[in-house]
């Protein structure tokens, strides 16, 4: 059994836990403002086809750690 297969049925078994593909009745953030640029340098978003899809941090010039869900 490799990891990649527990990866794949752990992600199915949390999708039938959770709401997949629903949005939070909520936002996340409450009162929040927004950041200026340069503020968090080491915070990034991630984007595909014009939309945040994720956040991360610069480790390395080279990398960048993320969530197991991005």
């Amino acid at each position: 059994l490799s990891i990649y297969t527990v990866y794949l049925w752990l992600s199915v078994i949390i999708c039938f836990i959770v709401e997949c593909g629903t949005r939070a009745k909520l936002p996340r953030i409450v009162g929040g403002v927004e950041a200026t640029l340069g503020r968090w340098p080491w915070q990034v978003s991630l984007y595909y086809s014009n939309r945040h899809i994720c956040g991360g941090s610069v480790i390395t010039n080279q990398w960048i750690v993320t969530a197991a869900h991005c």
